[in-house]
């Protein structure tokens, strides 16, 4: 362990994966699955597409190949040790593309000639689009709909059962501020209770106050209604669930491979995530966070809403050329 530590405090590139602890337990499957829908969707530079070529020419299929496939192409080279790992993931909400008592909370699409900074979320709030745009739909709960924007794209059940999707199209560049930082330089919630689901709680717990309490995010975000229910990240590509990251990608550009050592809640024993840069997020600035997407399912919002842990982020550099 002495020899890892020796390379994190130079900042070194590593001179391999065998300098990197536990890296035969890292599972690359969704890592891997990331980069093939990159090459499938993403419009490629000359070395991207050079990339691609052979990364589908191989057909590999099981983990040790796919592991052997990093191993040959990357090297790894530490970024920080004193990241900040969260998590998002695809909410599904109850909705309606009909207005009534039941669904009364808008989503927007991109309002015409949109120039920025736009309205902040309470003029929009209080009407500053009534009458002169037409929503995407209604939805039933305007707490989940204020993280809906916090996750950037989620999933619309409407009273018919079909699910539709909701991508993210554009911001209102406006500034984003933190809601659960101020709730905490008020005292409003502490320790445990400072989570996802312990603001929603608080937030339906005092509705006199929500209005204060969100409108102190001026940031707003506009969706597209899409046909399938993906998240389509930063890099214009769909999110592979625990294989995309969202990323400030002045730092990490988009499609680096990293590595990640955290704590996950309620572990004992370090994980070890292999994920790629694929989105961004207004809250991810530096190369020290990291907001890793779950998915959807049961349990996945609760997961995602507890997440915020210190990692170790190792960004796989690709090597000169494919075939090394």
């Amino acid at each position: 362990m002495s020899r890892i530590i020796v390379f994190i405090l130079m900042g070194l590139v590593l001179s391999g994966f065998k300098d990197f602890p536990n890296w035969s337990q890292v599972d690359v499957e969704p890592a891997y699955a990331a980069l093939a829908k990159a090459c499938i969707h993403h419009k490629p530079t000359r070395q991207d597409k050079a990339f691609c070529i052979q990364f589908w020419q191989k057909k590999l299929v099981s983990a040790q190949e796919k592991r052997v496939f990093f191993e040959k192409r990357y090297i790894p080279k530490l970024l920080t040790e004193n990241g900040l790992l969260t998590a998002y993931y695809l909410p599904l909400l109850k909705g309606s593309l009909e207005k009534s008592a039941e669904y009364s909370h808008p989503v927007w699409g991109v309002p015409k000639g949109m120039q920025k900074p736009y309205f902040t979320r309470q003029q929009i709030d209080q009407g500053a689009l009534a009458g002169k745009e037409t929503p995407v739909l209604w939805v039933k709960d305007r707490v989940d709909l204020f993280f809906l924007h916090i996750q950037g794209s989620g999933r619309v059940e409407l009273p018919d059962g079909k699910v539709v999707g909701l991508g993210f199209a554009d911001k209102n560049g406006q500034k984003y501020q933190s809601i659960g930082k101020k709730m905490i330089n008020e005292q409003l919630l502490t320790g445990e209770a400072m989570s996802m689901q312990g603001i929603k709680k608080w937030l339906r717990a005092n509705p006199k106050q929500a209005d204060r309490i969100l409108w102190h995010n001026p940031s707003y975000v506009f969706f597209a209604l899409q046909e399938a229910p993906a998240a389509i990240g930063g890099q214009n590509v769909p999110l592979t669930p625990r294989g995309s990251i969202a990323v400030d990608p002045k730092e990490i550009p988009y499609g680096t491979p990293v590595l990640i050592e955290t704590t996950l809640p309620d572990e004992k024993d370090p994980s070890y995530l292999l994920t790629i840069a694929q989105d961004t997020g207004s809250a991810i600035k530096t190369e020290r966070r990291a907001d890793w997407f779950l998915g959807a399912g049961a349990g996945i919002g609760e997961l995602a809403g507890r997440l915020k842990q210190k990692a170790r982020f190792t960004i796989l550099k690709r090597k000169g050329t494919v075939n090394e």
